[in-house]
């Protein structure tokens, strides 16, 4: 569940029950709400892993855990920030800034994860998120 966004630039602190929360279980064994480790960013998430480690993306962050609790460890994910237009149009118009983000995590075990982002690019890493691989997809 997002909390709604508040903007530190108009003056807006957000209050403390904003975030993005995790319930873990299922059936009559709920627990929660734990908070996630969130850039608040327009798409967070979270997965669990095979091998019940917890993880959490944001933005151009990953965050891994082995519970919801905590302790979270943070990572930054290499990706890059582009431009909708090369050439504007109409030069007084400034350029429309957009940012790669992380769009879908999937955590495989023995430290390998895969994530795909907005753009359509896929990474892997084999070191519990530590070193990224950009891979080539091919069109099919």
């Amino acid at each position: 569940m997002a909390g709604r966004r508040f903007s530190k630039e108009h003056g807006q602190e957000p209050p403390k029950w904003a975030g993005t929360f995790a319930y873990h279980g299922g059936g009559q064994s709920w627990s929660g709400p734990y908070r996630l480790p969130m850039a608040h960013t327009d798409r967070d998430l979270a997965v669990v892993g095979q091998d019940g480690r917890f993880w959490a993306a944001s933005g151009h962050n990953l965050w891994v855990a082995n519970d919801l609790a905590g302790p979270w460890w943070h990572y930054t994910v290499p990706l890059r920030g582009e431009h909708l237009r090369g050439v504007a149009s109409d030069p007084t118009l400034a350029p429309v800034l957009t940012t790669e983000v992380v769009d879908d995590i999937a955590p495989v075990g023995d430290g390998v994860v895969w994530l795909t982002t907005n753009h359509g690019r896929l990474f892997r890493s084999e070191d519990d998120a530590e070193h990224w691989t950009e891979l080539t997809v091919e069109p099919g």
